[in-house]
């Protein structure tokens, strides 16, 4: 060394000179290299790695030697603040380390540079950075990182995260965007650990800075922490620079944050700031893409919708419900005021599982206008009561713990609906209902070919029930082919709302006075339990009122329980002395104890047995209820003769009922043995609805039947009849199958998550009203009908699907109910004091519940069972004759009646909501003379074709009427009269429904007595 560094001084100047000239570099496109053989091994080997001191240790002995730095007193000491300084020029500064510093940390920022340009790009198309050099993908991750052999952690197409994703399809420019749409499919595959991947693979240096800078080490080792994982840290940073380095990189996690935002109703506040920190797109560019998912969602059904209709089969069914909000005028001023907004949204439903033909409508029409309805006796529908069945399943519930069902429930995938566009229409009206259908028809893509041949399915609650059946009446004799008549219509009422007004129908039997002493009423236990009662008896809300029945009826079953047991003691006290004794009871000994209780207390037998003491007495051992003591009438009380002033019809009156003399049954115990018969039907069919068991279900449905018609609310009764006769006679079997296969929906895929489709829709609708709840919008505006109702679904899974993203653990959104112990103990603890579940004869406190079911029976067989078969024979019998007249319509000269006589065209399937009715032609016709009517009726004799004269029409001063020509031309009533009279059940329905009469959809039917075909007309009354 000694000898060696004068050489180097005498011939270099200096150390620096020597090292240059040693590591001199002639690049080719320079021209030949000048340096000698020897010079250029010597170098190439070092800086290739052939010695063993590499390259990377004369760095580090050169950036760690003292004297690289400068010290205190050195007149440069100002260079140790431009330590890794990447604005510094490395050639100015004057010693080793601060320069080299310098140097480094603009290398690697040149880097890190390209690969955060390059994630601004899908991974296969490559990114051109500032100088105009393709940088290959296989180059920008570090050396030794996992993801540096290419071969081997290259990702599967499928796997590939798009960088860039298009919220509509045409650009500012107007031209049509090329990026891949944002989707409902590619919001699902979104995932934290996922991007993380593909920051690793593709950015590796980044990602091993922003490591360094948010993971926390132990020991020289990374630690993950629980609950702010660093990970998830560097994925917000770096596609937060991924978004600053180009606007229009927002696949990775701008689009997903942006929904999200919007679906947890973020305030605007909130939006714009985390927009501009990169982290979420706009809220602007959100409804762009949720309109444009509502486009591409659209599309999809449309063409599910028309594969399976081309198969000949059913693949989508339609729920439907109103929904409607306050609109408040906060500024009063001319013309402006608080008006309700009310609009009809719907759900296409998959339907599953169906049998082949299922749906085919050739073979339904057939079974209906077969009219096997005819047949139905109030006796035969009670004979068809699986009683054994729900006997055995109700002793079950009487078991003081929850159990499920062994049959298998299947479990749907969650992506089994979609949700189209809402309207402004008033489906509860027949002109309501009627656009909503065709409105709902049209963004779903069924078109009017598909009614020829196949069946659509329609449900919802009561109101939409009812007013689509009455609608299916009014166009089946005044629109033209089967898709304007709906004829290929069929209409199920759904299942919560049916579950609903049986709790309402319950309460009205069972509450009883404000003010009751009764121990059976539920006014009295609900006071004991500090639950409150129902304001309306008869429309109570749902959820409180189902708590507080669920607790009474628990607390009566329990205290059988007590009596049954321990009649001396308590139930807890009970079963911990046997458990000391090690002497609990097995399963099978606690089934056949609730075999027994169900049998002394939970049947209308028992109910019967309690209204006399001779029948009570007579009762065998096993089903005999215990005698309490003798029974002491308060003063309070009122006793004497008279009649039950509690009849079906005057459910949940304040008056109190006085008994008939000599009456020696318990009327309290009478009254609460059938409570836990009723409302242990709606627990028994709350619990198959949740598995699944649409056997189970139905059976409860049958008996509400009775129970329904035993109450005031007989609507529901004539809505279940008819849809028994539908299911039992109508339906062939293949359809049958299908609609109990796909009445319940399995959103969540897991066993015990089943829910009636109306919940579904009433879960949606809440979602779209809060969602705009201040907007004052109506429910056809585009922002309603494109960005939110199409997307309901999605965004109430799109939380959670955000947070499964996030790894964060799932969060319950419903309230935790709060434990009813202390109610139940307190409760139990009235009825112990009471004996309520003890015999005591002539007990009765002036609350009586009403038997319901037999209630019922009595009214279906003393006449509106008839009636119902006699409306139900007059419909199939007129809808056989109006199919009859248009099998032949083809051969009918359709001649119009008068020049202003309007004829009726099918709907375009294409045509927008939007756009104007039907439209309605003219025919010029010859004039030809009538015979008129009375004075009374004054008509008017309109014009008819003189070749065809077996064809005419009245119209009265007092309406629309009906009339026939014989083959002399002379006028005929008598031909028609069941026609006339079933359209004038039809305004009387509307009456009984309370629901508003549409007269303007009356039209006339034109018979010929000599072809018997009809000729339907659809026009406007005539103002003469």
């Amino acid at each position: 060394m000694e000898s060696l560094i004068p050489l180097i001084t005498q011939r270099f100047h200096s150390l620096g000179r020597f090292l240059q000239i040693l590591f001199i570099d002639f690049p080719r496109r320079d021209g030949p290299d000048r340096r000698s053989t020897l010079h250029r091994n010597f170098v190439s080997g070092f800086l290739r790695g052939k010695n063993r001191t590499k390259a990377v240790d004369i760095v580090k002995l050169i950036y760690r030697h003292r004297n690289s730095g400068p010290g205190y007193r050195s007149k440069f000491y100002s260079e140790r603040d431009l330590m890794f300084a990447g604005t510094q020029n490395p050639s100015e500064l004057h010693y080793a380390r601060p320069a080299i510093s310098c140097w480094a940390i603009q290398v690697v920022g040149d880097h890190v540079h390209s690969q955060v340009g390059a994630l601004t790009v899908d991974e296969e198309e490559g990114w051109i950075d500032d100088d105009d050099t393709t940088m290959d993908t296989s180059e920008q991750t570090m050396p030794g990182s996992p993801s540096s052999d290419p071969q081997t952690h290259a990702p599967a197409a499928s796997q590939r995260l798009p960088a860039r994703l298009a919220a509509s399809k045409k650009s500012k420019t107007g031209q049509r965007d090329t990026r891949p749409m944002a989707t409902w499919d590619v919001m699902k595959d979104f995932s934290i650990k996922n991007i993380a991947q593909m920051l690793q693979r593709r950015a590796g240096s980044v990602w091993y800075l922003t490591e360094k800078m948010a993971g926390p080490e132990k020991h020289g080792k990374v630690i993950v922490r629980k609950r702010r994982p660093h990970s998830t840290i560097q994925v917000a940073a770096i596609t937060s620079f991924v978004l600053s380095r180009h606007r229009f990189a927002n696949g990775y996690l701008a689009v997903a944050l942006g929904i999200w935002l919007f679906a947890t109703r973020a305030h605007i506040d909130i939006k714009r700031a985390l927009s501009r920190m990169g982290l979420s797109i706009s809220d602007t560019t959100v409804r762009k893409a949720l309109a444009a998912m509502s486009d591409a969602g659209r599309d999809k059904l449309r063409k599910s919708v028309a594969e399976h209709a081309e198969r000949g089969e059913l693949g989508w069914r339609i729920i439907m419900d109103n929904v409607q909000g306050y609109a408040l005028v906060r500024e009063p001023g001319h013309g402006k005021q608080s008006v309700l907004k009310v609009g009809t949204a719907a759900t296409a439903v998959r339907l599953y599982d169906c049998p082949p033909d299922a749906f085919k409508l050739e073979p339904y029409l057939a079974r209906v206008i077969e009219n096997k309805r005819a047949e139905l006796t109030t006796d035969k529908l009670l004979d068809s009561l699986n009683f054994v069945h729900i006997d055995k399943k109700r002793a079950l519930e009487t078991v003081p713990f929850r159990t499920y069902c062994n049959q298998p429930s299947s479990c749907r995938s969650k992506d089994r609906d979609t949700t189209p566009g809402s309207n402004s229409e008033r489906e509860i009206e027949i002109d309501g209902s009627h656009e909503c259908v065709k409105d709902f028809d049209e963004q779903s893509g069924w078109l009017e070919r598909f009614a020829a041949f196949l069946i659509a399915w329609y449900g919802g609650d009561g109101g939409t029930y009812a007013t689509l059946k009455r609608l299916k009446k009014l166009l089946a004799a005044t629109a033209p082919g089967e898709y304007a008549s709906f004829m290929h219509l069929v209409v199920t009422p759904e299942l919560w709302h049916m579950g609903s007004t049986m709790i309402g129908t319950l309460a009205s039997n069972h509450f009883g006075d404000r003010s009751s002493a009764d121990p059976s009423s539920l006014s009295r236990a609900s006071t004991t339990a500090s639950q409150k009662r129902p304001s309306d008896l008869s429309k109570p809300d749902y959820y409180p009122t189902v708590r507080s029945m669920k607790l009474i009826w628990n607390a009566q079953v329990l205290d059988c329980w007590r009596i049954h047991l321990c009649s001396d003691g308590t139930l807890t006290a009970h079963f911990a002395e046997l458990a000391s004794k090690g002497e609990l009871p097995s399963l099978e000994d606690l089934l056949l104890h609730a075999t027994i209780l169900y049998e002394r207390y939970g049947t209308l037998d028992a109910y019967e047995r309690c209204l006399t003491r001779a029948d009570w007495a007579s009762t065998e051992a096993g089903k005999k209820i215990p005698e309490g003591t003798r029974w002491t009438q308060p003063s309070t009380a009122t006793t004497g003769s008279g009649v039950n002033s509690a009849a079906p019809d005057n459910l949940g009156s304040e008056s109190k009922n006085v008994e008939e003399a000599g009456f020696d049954g318990d009327r309290c115990l009478a009254n609460t043995v059938l409570f836990k018969f009723e409302m242990g039907l709606w627990i028994e069919f709350h619990y198959a609805v949740s598995d699944g068991d649409i056997g189970r279900a139905w059976e409860i449905i049958k008996t509400w039947i009775f129970i329904f018609g035993g109450s005031t609310n007989t609507n529901y009764m004539n809505y279940l009849l008819e849809t028994y006769c539908l299911l039992e006679y109508d339906a062939p079997p293949p359809l049958r199958v299908a609609i109990f296969r796909n009445w319940l929906a399995n959103l969540a895929a897991k066993r015990g998550h089943h829910i009636p489709l109306d919940l579904m829709q009433e879960h949606h609708n809440h979602v779209i009203e809060e969602l705009v709840e201040k907007m004052g919008k109506d429910f056809d505006d585009n922002f309603y009908r494109r960005v939110v109702a199409p997307n309901v679904h999605h965004v109430i899974h799109a939380k959670d699907g955000i947070e499964t993203g996030f790894d964060i653990s799932s969060r319950s959104n419903n309230h935790t109910s709060a434990d009813t112990h202390a109610e139940t103990v307190s409760t139990m603890t009235m009825y112990c004091e009471e004996q309520l579940h003890f015999f005591r004869s002539t007990r009765s406190l002036g609350h009586v519940a009403s038997n319901l079911l037999n209630g019922g029976y009595v009214r279906l067989d003393g006449g509106k069972m008839s009636e119902f078969v006699e409306e139900s024979t007059e419909d199939s019998k007129y809808l056989g004759m109006i199919l009859d007249t248009k099998a032949g319509r083809d051969t009918v000269r359709h001649s119009s009646l008068s020049p202003s006589t309007p004829s009726f065209e099918s709907p375009d399937p294409s045509m927008s909501r939007n756009s104007p009715s039907p439209s309605f032609t003219s025919r010029s016709t010859s004039v030809g003379p009538l015979p008129s009517e009375s004075s009374e009726d004054t008509s008017i004799a309109e014009e008819i074709d003189e070749d065809d004269q077996s064809h005419a029409r009245i119209q009265t001063g007092n309406g629309r009427r009906m009339f026939v020509l014989d083959d002399d031309g002379e006028l005929r009533e008598d031909v028609i009269d069941a026609g006339v009279e079933w359209m004038q059940r039809i305004d009387s329905e509307g009456e009984d429904d309370e629901q508003e009469s549409d007269e303007e959809n009356i039209r006339p039917i034109i018979y010929s007595s000599d072809s018997e075909e009809s000729v339907s007309q659809f026009e406007e009354a005539d103002s003469e």
